[in-house]
């Protein structure tokens, strides 16, 4: 983990958070976390921010540091606050402040690095798969607490009854959130392999509804 923020980043954050008037707390992930914080060699130009703290602050951040704002035009960086992600549903609890300090009234919050990899394993995008690569190097990983964190705060809540998404209702009673599963519940999937010994095994799939989902 750095240190210290680079350049572009720092003068970014330090024009934002001195044009804040008060604390705010920005929960962060993506390729900014991997790049910024961990060193990835893979240039990036958005912060893909989950929430803001307070709530009440999103808009002025976001017209302060969203995309087409003036921090944006200067210094051709954004924040971008992402809706509908999947990611541990007890992320919260694991957030780290990073650059500790650097700021006044700005703190950035990022996902510990498992909760990190898993969002990024549910996309599983091919810069997505380097940047866990990565991580699994630099941390490094624990590949058995990474499977545990999979299997007890993802993988029970989320099924594929004839290849649509289910998100079981056990996220709000067991957590109290969910929020960012919800949106994907009763979709079709959009992307599966064109040949038949490729395509999802119909058993495997019965049995994880029947043994592993919550329903």
């Amino acid at each position: 983990m750095r240190r210290e923020m680079p350049e572009p980043w720092r003068g970014f954050f330090h024009a934002l958070d001195g044009a804040l008037t008060g604390p705010v707390s920005l929960r962060c992930f993506g390729g900014f976390v991997v790049s910024v914080c961990y060193g990835m060699p893979r240039a990036t130009a958005d912060v893909d921010v989950l929430s803001v703290v307070p709530h009440t602050d999103v808009q002025a951040v976001l017209n302060l540091a969203g995309k087409g704002s003036p921090l944006h035009d200067q210094y051709r960086l954004y924040l971008d606050l992402v809706t509908v992600a999947t990611y541990p549903d007890s992320f919260e609890d694991r957030l780290m402040e990073v650059f500790a300090g650097a700021f006044q009234h700005l703190q950035i919050m990022a996902l510990d690095p498992y909760d990190l990899a898993l969002s990024k394993l549910e996309r599983n995008a091919p810069h997505d798969r380097e940047d866990v690569f990565y991580l699994a190097d630099t941390v490094p990983f624990d590949l058995a607490a990474l499977d545990a964190r999979y299997r007890q705060e993802m993988r029970p809540y989320l099924g594929v009854p004839d290849h649509r998404i289910a998100v079981s209702p056990r996220l709000k009673s067991d957590y109290e959130n969910g929020k960012s599963y919800y949106p994907f519940d009763g979709r079709q999937l959009v992307v599966r392999p064109d040949g038949g010994t490729d395509q999802p095994d119909a058993n495997c799939l019965a049995w994880h509804n029947t043994h592993v989902f919550l329903s």
